[in-house]
């Protein structure tokens, strides 16, 4: 009886290689990810919840956003990130500036505004965590959009470039009265943004 021929098994050998390094690939992602959660839940995010006030935070940085980048037209203009100390300042293309907060305990501060809710100041510290750990020494974008969508939901996508991943703080919500919203932060893979280049060459 004859075996498989030698090269279809080099080549099933090197289809096997590459399973097998892809998956490694996604599980150590996945590893990473998780490590930055601030306590366990069920959803695949670094975290996932619904509590309005983090929402509101996150629609509140966006529009900040907008103010720093002096231009109401466009989301893609360059606005860059990096940690200064312990703070995210985020600076605009004409060089203006906007600064967040993080302090242990809270309150977290958006330029001039405080927020004190307790998920919130979780949700942001860990953001910061992840922040500070995929800074480097290179301008790191920000993108930014906000929309509704055909069902009326407000979107709210912001996401730090974080060289072959992408960090996302998001949300969705129909507002304070319904329960139909959630949000996340997270890091993904740069072929999983929503928003930004999906490739780090990509302007």
């Amino acid at each position: 009886m004859n075996g498989p021929h030698p090269r279809n098994s080099v080549r099933l050998v090197a289809i096997a290689l590459v399973i097998v390094c892809g998956s490694s690939v996604s599980a150590a992602s996945a590893g990473e990810a998780y490590s930055y959660r601030p306590h366990p839940h069920r959803f695949p995010q670094i975290i996932q919840a619904k509590d309005y006030a983090t929402i509101v935070t996150i629609e509140d940085l966006y529009v900040e956003l907008k103010v720093v980048q002096n231009e109401r037209k466009r989301t893609n203009l360059d606005v860059n990130w990096r940690i200064r100390v312990d703070d995210l300042v985020i600076r605009g293309p004409t060089g203006n500036e906007l600064l967040v907060r993080f302090p242990a305990g809270g309150p977290i501060q958006i330029a001039q505004r405080l927020y004190r809710d307790g998920a919130t100041v979780v949700a942001f510290r860990t953001l910061r965590r992840i922040l500070i750990d995929h800074q480097d020494d290179h301008a790191q974008r920000v993108w930014y959009a906000q929309w509704k969508n055909s069902i009326g939901q407000k979107m709210t996508r912001i996401e730090f470039e974080a060289g072959s991943k992408v960090i996302k703080l998001n949300s969705s919500s129909y507002g304070p009265t319904s329960m139909e919203r959630h949000y996340i932060v997270d890091l993904v893979d740069r072929s999983k943004a929503s928003i930004s280049p999906r490739r780090r060459d990509a302007k």
